[in-house]
């Protein structure tokens, strides 16, 4: 059995991530709440998300919790209840308008961005991978309904093939801006759609063609700290072998998977950059 790791380097993008104190408040999984404000003591909370795939959670500058989301409610999912993505406020409760939201029970679905100059407005990208397909985005007004917030634009297209699981934000070179990277999956093709998030609003930008062609619709986009460049990964399986497509370097395993069966890794569909870029965990 044999496992490969490629890298995508796309150098036109610069990371600088989200400053802690936006992502110092965690919402996941069934209930689950961690507030990292303080990492030498995290202080564990229950919210108000119930759900079996995607979450994601935002935080004001002084790490005030703004709101989460997530796809979908995992009881009524569990129940064959079709539901699609949620919104919750500061208040653990569901947004006002914010249910809907087209996505499903994926893992990488849902990416929030915050407008790059009114602080009061942000937006969610989403995307449809196995149903619903697309690119799509909704807009939160946090100062609606008492300041709880709501969802006064919602679902708006921006494209409509079949999305690989792998939506993610990256902040512009200059500081203010953002990119919204997406790869659909519905023929084999090696493209990335870049769209710009600016004080005008989103807009499409550029196609980047790297790496290996794929129509496979699990994956994962990673972001190193101080890099220009992106890691990507698609999991195909053939025979007994796992694949990981993209470009340019192959990196080996520090710990393989050994005995490990075909069924026991197939589900991988994630990777994380170490801080300094030494190790990838997957």
């Amino acid at each position: 059995m044999k496992l490969i790791v490629f890298l995508i380097s796309l150098n036109a993008l610069y990371f600088d991530c989200i400053g802690q104190s936006k992502n110092a408040i965690w919402c996941f999984g069934d209930s689950a709440g961690v507030d990292f404000n303080n990492t030498a003591n995290p202080i564990p909370f229950i919210s108000g998300m119930n759900a079996k795939g995607t979450c994601a959670s935002i935080s004001d500058i002084s790490g005030n919790l703004k709101f989460y989301c997530a796809s979908p409610d995992i009881e009524n999912f569990w129940n064959g209840v079709s539901q699609l993505g949620i919104v919750y406020n500061r208040e653990h409760q569901k947004m006002y308008n914010s249910d809907s939201l087209i996505c499903r029970s994926w893992y990488h679905e849902m990416s929030i961005v915050p407008h790059p100059t009114d602080t009061n407005i942000y937006f969610i990208f989403h995307i449809g991978v196995t149903t619903l397909f697309g690119l799509y985005y909704s807009v939160i007004d946090v100062r609606q309904d008492s300041g709880r917030g709501a969802v006064i634009s919602k679902n708006n297209q921006l494209r409509s093939e079949a999305a690989c699981d792998c939506i993610q934000a990256v902040k512009h070179g200059n500081g203010r801006d953002w990119w919204i990277i997406f790869k659909d999956a519905q023929i084999p093709n090696n493209q990335f759609y870049v769209y710009s998030i600016t004080s005008s609003g989103v807009s499409f930008d550029h196609i980047d063609s790297v790496g290996l062609s794929s129509s496979s619709n699990g994956g994962d986009l990673g972001f190193p700290q101080r890099e220009k460049n992106f890691h990507f990964v698609i999991i195909k399986v053939f025979s007994q072998f796992i694949i990981l497509t993209g470009a340019q370097a192959q990196l080996p395993l520090t710990k393989p998977f050994g005995q490990k069966t075909p069924m026991e890794i197939t589900h991988i569909f994630s990777i994380v950059v170490s801080h300094r870029t030494i190790l990838f965990y997957i």
